[in-house]
């Protein structure tokens, strides 16, 4: 690490003192009242230190460079999207013989630097259509890695045929509740029923909707279990029956359905890439403004639709010009009470 801090321009004092830093350096581990010796670190990164984040990237980056400037990989168009890197978490997309391809690179800087991976703690996963089945092995090294049928990047869940597990959803919520039933999400304690809805929606539904912006995924999949699930818990704050009218329990509650929250969700990721000029994620979006309708199920398109559905600007005007957080969140309140307005107008008619 400090030989590629000095090569990269860090001289001087400023690598003396990382040099400091960095030698014999101890740690201890306390436990209640006690402590432990000091153990001396050989390598590594200090833990939890404002520094670390930043050194271990520029560690990290000679293996990201590489496999950038190789062009192997998935591409949106003429971007390469490779490896989107969060931390030390590298997932490597591409056609199967680029994947090998990527893994030697990877081998290879790592032998340079004298670090070992371990295969065991990596996994492959092949998503393919229909009877496109993929049996190609993949190896690290000298050893096979473990082929599994799904696995959880950045906490959402991926499988072979990249849909969303809605059970999976479901059981995530209902540990949830049963996890805050301790501090008192049930009627029966006499909680105001507006703060037990105000529990929910701060813990419950973002634990349940956590990653579906984005996903493509169809209203099926939002609702498939929703509304029992919904009715046995959310009635409840009221002790209502579990045929209660879903727009009834909304008015009652002041909660919003959990269709417009995923828009809701979406907009607002969408609007903080649009703030982020020159970044990849905003090159895409630009990209697939440029190939129009092709894609229907492209991120742009969905977007589009929940912004004529609100009947707020265009996507390109909203790149071009990115309104204020300040600005977009009075603008979008105002355009779902106008749109919930019309609705329950035509449901009443």
């Amino acid at each position: 690490m400090l030989n590629k801090m000095f090569h990269d321009g860090i001289r001087g004092d400023m690598w003396v003192l990382l040099k400091n830093i960095y030698t014999n350096m101890t740690l201890q581990v306390k436990w209640g009242d006690q402590t432990t010796q000091h153990v001396n670190i050989q390598q590594g990164i200090r833990q939890g230190a404002k520094l670390s984040t930043l050194l271990y990237k520029r560690y990290n980056n000679t293996i990201l460079n590489a496999i950038t400037g190789s062009h192997l990989g998935t591409k949106i168009g003429t971007i390469c999207v490779a490896l989107p890197t969060c931390a030390d978490d590298i997932p490597l997309l591409g056609e199967p013989q680029d994947i090998q391809a990527m893994l030697n690179i990877i081998e290879f800087h790592t032998k340079r630097d004298m670090v070992k991976i371990n295969p065991e703690k990596s996994e492959v996963l092949c998503t393919y259509k229909g009877k496109n089945y993929q049996s190609k092995r993949y190896t690290l090294g000298e050893k096979q890695i473990n082929r599994v049928d799904k696995l959880k990047h950045l906490g959402i869940r991926r499988n072979v045929k990249s849909k969303v597990n809605t059970d999976e959803r479901l059981k995530t919520g209902r540990q949830t509740i049963y996890a805050l039933l301790g501090s008192g999400l049930h009627a029966r304690t006499g909680m105001c029923p507006l703060v037990l809805c105000k529990i929910w929606k701060t813990y419950v539904v973002p634990r349940y909707l956590y990653g579906l912006e984005v996903q493509i995924c169809t209203k099926a999949d939002i609702y498939t279990g929703w509304k029992n699930y919904r009715g046995k818990y959310l009635d409840n704050f009221f002790s209502l029956p579990e045929r209660t009218a879903s727009s009834a329990l909304y008015i009652l509650l002041g909660a919003e359905p959990v269709e417009t929250i995923l828009d809701r969700n979406m907009l607002s990721l969408f609007l903080t890439i649009s703030r982020l000029d020159n970044a990849i994620e905003k090159k895409i979006l630009q990209w697939e403004l440029e190939i129009g309708k092709d894609f229907t199920e492209s991120f742009i398109n969905r977007i589009d639709k929940i912004l004529n559905k609100y009947s707020l600007p265009n996507p390109k005007e909203i790149l071009e010009n990115p309104p204020s957080k300040y600005k977009w969140k009075n603008m979008l309140k105002k355009a779902i009470n106008i749109y919930t307005g019309q609705i329950s107008g035509k449901r009443n008619a």
